[in-house]
């Protein structure tokens, strides 16, 4: 029952050993087992808070000795042109990279590698589940398609393409339900290479299944997590007076407009019920929220408020 929504402000911690340290030696592992050209594909926004974590994420890309090339995507672009039009242009910009690369070839008959890959394509996005994966499953596609078909007939290469394209979306599926309890999304993108209307509406059940899974359940397996590791936050629990401050007055002036335009709105019998169940649920979600006031303030799995874990472990167990 959103009655907040908010995204939280990116903060960024810089000047750790321990962050640089990590950061050459992932993409030094990278250049030791696919190759010298390792290009990084970011899908995080240029802008707003997203912005801020891309900028440092492209400067400290561009001082690495193991990336040859930072390319950035705007996944979510403020013109009107379809996505799928600006994967293809993605791609006929990366055509040359990719070619260069290569990929590796070899037949279940062959002990000898036929063609060797001399690079990688790294792509990401905040939490590399939806965005990576479409972007990952069009360069697939493309890919095949342009260095692979030769070989194959066409019907060879639509079986090909249409198993390929199960394996995107399967793996954005997965991926996606382990980690944020929901299937991917777009994944009729990925699945078909066009939206769907029924693409669109399992979009919205994975978007309430990831709400409901950050809000009520993820948020109390990260504390228990904490205290096995014995990371546990010096907060106090935050009182009920001071969280519901922010959206209780929206709350207020829901239930009574509504219940103004129930009793002085001449609608029909049935419109009436319906404003008055609106009405019932919005005070019943107000009661859920003061009842449970722990399920609305643990928000850990997906980016939202810290998690608020007691000092004494004992609680937990």
């Amino acid at each position: 029952f959103p009655l907040q929504m908010r995204k939280p402000k990116t903060m960024i911690h810089t000047g750790s050993r321990e962050e640089v340290a990590a950061f050459s030696t992932h993409f030094h592992k990278l250049s030791e087992e696919y190759g010298s050209r390792v290009v990084i594909l970011s899908t995080v926004n240029d802008t707003g808070a997203e912005g801020i974590l891309n900028l440092k994420y492209s400067r400290e890309a561009r001082k690495s000795e193991n990336v040859q090339l930072f390319k950035h995507f705007r996944f979510f672009s403020g013109d009107m042109a379809p996505l799928t039009e600006r994967l293809e242009d993605l791609y006929k910009d990366l055509k040359g990279v990719l070619s260069a690369q290569g990929l590796t070839q070899r037949t279940d008959h062959e002990i000898v590698t036929r063609k060797a890959q001399s690079g990688v394509l790294r792509i990401n996005c905040i939490d590399c589940c939806d965005r990576s994966n479409v972007v990952q499953a069009h360069l697939v596609n493309s890919v095949v398609r342009e260095f692979v078909l030769d070989d194959l007939d066409p019907d060879e290469w639509n079986d090909l393409e249409a198993a390929l394209r199960e394996l995107w979306y399967e793996n954005g599926k997965q991926i996606s339900e382990q980690y944020a309890g929901g299937a991917a999304l777009k994944g009729d993108l990925t699945r078909y290479g066009f939206r769907t209307f029924s693409g669109r509406f399992q979009d919205l059940k994975s978007i309430v299944n990831r709400d409901f899974s950050n809000r009520y359940k993820h948020g109390t397996l990260q504390d228990g997590v904490d205290v096995l590791l014995g990371v546990v936050k010096e907060h106090n629990p935050l009182h009920l007076d001071n969280r519901l401050r922010p959206y209780f007055p929206r709350i207020v002036i829901i239930i009574f407009v509504v219940a103004f335009v129930c009793k002085n709105l001449n609608f029909s019998r049935g419109l009436l019920v319906a404003f008055k169940l609106l009405s019932a649920l919005s005070f019943g979600g107000l009661l859920f929220v003061l009842s449970k006031p722990e399920a609305w303030t643990l928000r850990s799995a997906l980016g939202g408020t810290k998690a608020v874990v007691y000092p004494d472990a004992s609680t937990f167990l």
